[in-house]
């Protein structure tokens, strides 16, 4: 195991430990009777599977607290995998990914004969960065628990990067954001590109090659939230668009590099992947090291120097301090992906907090930390361009 995964397991401990007991003191302080009612056996197990329904729907409709109470209320009437892995999915949709992820290990330990927790905390660790740790979590439920087929599925969506079946794709698994209000995405629509939503969530920055001609677009985060995004301008010489948001979204608050990644300095990128129709997913972390200065003039940014799966760019890059350091741009067939640093942007842009004077001062964060930073401000842009026009 990694530094970074013992870290994690050592914090994922004391976050489960203190999440074990919050839920056990939740049971214990509320009446049984006003919990699950007077009645036992087949009434309680109908309580249970109303609470599950209703935090479901709740959910749909990112109604996030009420669908929280009712898989709390489901979770302390029965210690069950349903309603374990029902909590887990509403802290992702409220983007408290930390606190997720502490909850799907404690599911997976609780729950090792049911595979739904292992399945569950695998594709949160795979998509936090945390890909070997995933195989391992998977591999060691398979060997318990072969032949199931939602550890098959998730076998095929590690190695895809991608969720895609109706098993891992609908409750009590669904293991991706519902979207908020808005059009259906017409089944000819296509993920295009990640995009970086900006100060204000009013606008967005992607990469040009998201634009064609006669191009609809729109947006949606890792929470949820969508909007009808509308070219505002270009910046020809960033390669980027800027794009205005029909209905704005709240942004995190990120603090920005003082200066630009050195190369060989840590960096994480956070993206999309693209391919089948543009169905609500959350990104996906990689890690690395920032690479060499891309050309003669060193303000034009370096290469990326993070392998990344096969799929659109133009999400945000961060440091190993957390902070926004610029965007991931793809290179020229046969070169390197590039990394366009934020002394480029910060004159053209408004960072989602754009401020550098404010910035904390460098320390050591988490995979987990950064993740839970990219998932409200990293977008997945999709073309819902009628092609057959």
């Amino acid at each position: 195991m990694s530094d970074e995964s013992g870290r994690l397991c050592a914090r994922g401990a004391g976050r489960r430990r203190a999440l074990t007991g919050s839920l056990r003191a939740f049971a214990l302080a509320t009446p049984f009777a006003a919990v699950a009612g007077a009645a036992t056996g087949d009434e309680r197990q109908r309580q249970h599977r109303q609470w599950l329904e209703s935090g479901e729907q709740a959910l749909s409709r990112l109604r996030i607290d009420d669908a929280l109470d009712a898989f709390e209320k489901a979770a302390a009437s029965r210690h069950s995998v349903d309603a374990e892995v029902s909590l887990v999915r509403a802290y992702m949709q409220r983007g408290d990914y930390r606190r997720a992820l502490t909850f799907a290990s404690h599911t997976a330990g609780a729950h090792r004969e049911q595979p739904e927790g292992a399945a569950a905390y695998a594709w949160l660790l795979h998509v936090g960065g945390q890909r070997a740790v995933a195989q391992r979590v998977l591999a060691e439920a398979m060997v318990r628990s072969p032949g199931q087929p939602v550890l098959d599925a998730m076998r095929g969506a590690l190695s895809r990067d991608r969720i895609e079946t109706p098993l891992l794709r609908e409750p009590p698994m669904r293991l991706a954001p519902y979207v908020g209000p808005g059009e259906p995405v017409p089944d000819a629509a296509q993920v295009v590109a990640s995009g970086l939503l900006l100060a204000g969530g009013q606008r967005a920055i992607v990469p040009s090659a998201a634009m064609r001609h006669g191009s609809r677009l729109r947006v949606c985060n890792g929470l949820g939230r969508q909007s009808v995004a509308h070219v505002e301008r270009e910046l020809a010489a960033e390669g980027l668009l800027v794009l205005r948001l029909e209905a704005p979204m709240a942004v995190a608050t990120i603090d920005v590099a003082p200066a630009d990644p050195f190369p060989g300095s840590p960096a994480h990128t956070v993206e999309y992947t693209s391919g089948g129709r543009p169905i609500a997913n959350w990104p996906l972390l990689r890690s690395g090291f920032v690479g060499r200065a891309a050309g003669e003039d060193v303000a034009t940014g370096r290469e990326l120097g993070i392998e990344l799966p096969p799929g659109p760019r133009g999400g945000p890059v961060f440091d190993g301090s957390a902070r926004l350091v610029g965007v991931a741009l793809a290179g020229r067939p046969g070169s390197p992906d590039r990394l366009l640093v934020m002394s480029r942007l910060r004159p053209v842009i408004e960072p989602p907090r754009g401020d550098a004077g404010q910035s904390v001062a460098a320390r050591r964060a988490g995979l987990d930390e950064v993740y839970e930073l990219a998932l409200g401000v990293t977008l997945q842009v999709i073309d819902e361009s009628d092609r057959d026009r």
